[in-house]
């Protein structure tokens, strides 16, 4: 069942699987890199992968974006921002996001090129 908001922890982990998977890496050599466990990783990315926070493949167009489609309230539907990159990258969001989940998916975006 997918939370109207993340938890801490869940933005924790988001933050560990985002960074794993860009690091160019292994999740095993970024886990050791990072002093986390490495079950506890793989755990938190199938736990995040089923709640829908977080997505695995690309989509068909190769595209390194993925989109994410979150269950928001309509308080939340009507909140929203979009970020325009140098390099013409817009990226939108919407519902209530804090500083630390946008920083997380600008950083994410900038890495997979």
């Amino acid at each position: 069942m997918l939370a109207k908001t993340m938890t801490t922890k869940q933005r924790y982990w988001l933050r560990q699987v985002i960074a794993a998977d860009a690091s160019g890496g292994t999740i095993s050599e970024y886990a050791s890199e990072q002093g986390l466990q490495l079950k506890a990783l793989y755990a938190w990315k199938t736990k995040l992968t089923r709640l829908g926070l977080y997505q695995t493949s690309l989509p068909e167009s190769n595209s390194p974006f993925v989109a994410v489609q979150p269950r928001l309230s309509e308080q939340q539907q009507q909140e929203g921002c979009a970020v325009s990159l140098a390099n013409g990258t817009r990226i939108e969001f919407t519902g209530a996001l804090d500083s630390k989940a946008i920083r997380t998916i600008i950083t994410s975006a900038g890495l997979k090129r």
